[in-house]
């Protein structure tokens, strides 16, 4: 796993071409809306039960706060 960049500045300096998780997401609420929406999509299609959507939520807003307390 290749982790996205912070910041466009970041992004800018390794020469990475993906759009950085800050252009990605102006917060982290807004992330939480689309990883949300993610989870609904993906119980609605069967591909998860509804029953793991906090759990899935949750995971992915570990990520974020993961990598958003690497380097400051």
């Amino acid at each position: 796993t290749i982790p996205f960049a912070k910041t466009a500045a970041e992004r800018e300096a390794t020469n990475d071409p993906r759009p950085s998780i800050a252009e990605r997401f102006a917060s982290r609420e807004k992330y939480a809306e689309a990883i949300a929406s993610a989870a609904d999509d993906l119980i609605a299609t069967r591909h998860a039960l509804a029953s793991d959507r906090a759990i899935l939520i949750e995971a992915a807003l570990q990520r974020w706060d993961a990598i958003h307390a690497r380097n400051g």
